[in-house]
């Protein structure tokens, strides 16, 4: 069985409806509203980079790109968004410096484009090639139309959804279990004490 890939319109318009959803007035900033188009534009042109110059051969028989991959990329962002409860993006939980939501949502962005293209690569120059599209993808999408400089752009947050501690009471009875929260890591040495 065959099917087509939907069209770039259709694409835009399944992620849009969704992002809409989730980034709503009534819970998010203008700022942060802003960014679904460009995300959802920033998303597909990667993914079309990508499949584009990373094509499967007998060794690498798996480098195939499909719609898939976009769907586990606004699922991380999704994740993040649709628990607005804890302000995640508003106070950009975790990031040391002070730094703009709009930014904040760009290395969500980036963080899951590794996490999902990155991670089916199996060579070190492949790595290196999805980065400089990445980058180059960064830079086009997000430089001119929010005003950052590249060294702003190139960030490197990670995100895990396993950081928050369960409450307990003072006999050490469990109260409250801590909730599966997608937010960023403060640096890598605290995510894994809390993974050992």
């Amino acid at each position: 069985m065959n099917m087509t890939l939907p069209s770039q319109k259709s694409i835009e318009n399944i992620y849009g409806k969704i992002l809409e959803q989730l980034f709503h007035p009534k819970r998010y900033t203008p700022e942060v509203i802003g960014m679904r188009a460009p995300l959802i534009e920033a998303t597909i042109a990667l993914w079309t980079s990508v499949k584009n110059r990373l094509l499967p051969t007998p060794a690498k028989f798996h480098y195939v790109f499909n719609i898939r991959e976009l769907s586990r990329v606004f699922q991380g962002i999704c994740a993040v968004a649709q628990k607005h409860e804890y302000e995640v993006i508003k106070k950009c939980n975790y990031i040391k410096e002070k730094i703009r939501q709009e930014l904040f949502l760009i290395g969500l962005w980036r963080h899951e484009c590794e996490r999902v293209f990155e991670d089916k690569l199996i060579s070190n120059a492949d790595k290196k090639t999805f980065h400089d599209i990445l980058d180059k993808t960064t830079k086009e999408r997000f430089k001119d139309s929010l005003g950052f400089e590249d060294e702003q752009l190139m960030t490197s947050y990670l995100f895990a959804d396993f950081q928050r501690e369960d409450k307990y009471d003072e006999y050490g009875e469990l109260i409250e279990v801590a909730p599966f929260v997608y937010e960023a890591v403060p640096d890598i040495e605290s995510i894994r004490k809390k993974v050992y």
